[in-house]
C-alpha cells in the first residue's frame, strides 16, 4: 500500500444505514466484524471493492453481497 488509508467519515453508519435493504443492519454488522479481522492489505481490498458495489448498485445492499467480498482470513 501507499500509505494509510484514508479515515472513515464521521457520518459512515448513518451513510451505510441508508443503502442497506430492510432488516440487511445485523447481518451487515456481523460482516464488517468479520472485515475487522483482516489484515491492512485484505482491509483496503475489501473496502474498494465494497466502495465499487455501493457506487455501482441501484438498488439496495445486502449483507450477502458485501459478504462475498470479505477474503477469507
Amino acid at each position: 500500500m501507499s500509505g494509510p488509508p484514508p479515515p472513515i467519515p464521521d457520518q459512515f453508519a448513518e451513510m451505510l444505514a441508508a443503502l442497506l435493504g430492510p432488516g440487511q443492519a445485523e447481518a451487515v454488522a456481523e460482516v464488517l466484524e468479520r472485515a475487522q479481522e483482516l489484515d491492512d492489505e485484505q482491509l483496503a481490498q475489501f473496502m474498494a471493492a465494497a466502495t465499487a458495489v455501493i457506487r455501482n448498485s441501484r438498488r439496495s445492499l445486502t449483507a450477502a453481497e458485501l459478504s462475498e467480498l470479505v477474503p477469507p482470513c
